[in-house]
């Protein structure tokens, strides 16, 4: 995924993400239990639509770090030249 891409989802998921915060934060302030139910349900739905996403960058992420630690590892072993496993390329 792109930078921009990146960025682009990111900021549209945190803008969605506050404006129900901010609503929810409204529903406390007035003490509407109304108000704090459809935040909870639109803060549900934004965490569910949003989820595909968060999970492939956690996956990215994780993954990244995994090649740098096989990288520092291979670099620093005395066997150089092994090939990262398969499931790291």
């Amino acid at each position: 995924m792109e930078e921009k891409e990146l960025n682009q989802k990111l900021h549209e998921m945190f803008r969605e993400m506050s404006l129900v915060l901010e609503d929810a934060k409204q529903g406390f302030l007035r003490d509407d239990q109304a108000t704090l139910k459809k935040a909870d349900t639109k803060l549900t739905g934004v965490l569910t639509s949003t989820l595909p996403f968060t999970e492939e960058l956690a996956q990215k992420q994780t993954k990244d770090e995994v090649k740098k630690k096989v990288s520092e590892f291979v670099a620093s072993s005395p066997i150089n030249g092994c090939q990262y496993p398969k499931f790291l390329q």
